[in-house]
């Protein structure tokens, strides 16, 4: 007798399957490792492939470098902190950039604006959703602070 397929890896070639797998354990990897050295080799030592090979396997899963691909990631990382509180040189250090200049250059491409640009933006739409808020709401607003 046989057994039946496993409907989610019966249509995938064994080879691409096991590819997307190593895909997936390196995009965990990347994500919990932001702010280390996360250089192919480093990668090729941690999950004992070749570096050509988690190469071409990103390029395949998402269509780019694995560079692109964390960097992008360390990206969105810092875009998130930079509405915190921290300063942005604590921002960019934390997650792996080795300097402002490279860091900046690397935010104005991804989104446009200068990464003090984006705080600043942020913080007057804060400001004003806050205003317009109060303008619509203000007995439930000041309700909520003296009661």
């Amino acid at each position: 007798s046989s057994e039946p397929n496993d409907l989610r890896t019966s249509s995938i070639p064994a080879r691409q399957h096991e590819g997307l797998a190593l895909y997936q354990n390196i995009s965990q990897y990347i994500e919990e490792h932001l702010n280390e050295d996360l250089s192919l080799d480093r990668l090729a030592r941690e999950f004992y492939v070749s570096k050509y090979h988690i190469a071409h396997i990103f390029k395949d899963s998402i269509g780019i470098s694995v560079h692109q691909y964390i960097t992008k990631k360390r990206l969105d990382q810092c875009r998130e902190a930079i509405l915190g509180n921290m300063s942005i040189t604590e921002i960019y250090q934390l997650f792996g950039f080795r300097d402002y200049s490279s860091f900046y250059r690397a935010f104005k491409k991804e989104y446009g604006i200068s990464p003090k640009d984006y705080r600043d933006m942020n913080s007057l739409i804060l400001k004003s959703l806050d205003f317009r808020i109060l303008l619509i709401f203000p007995i439930t607003f000041c309700s909520y602070f003296y009661f």
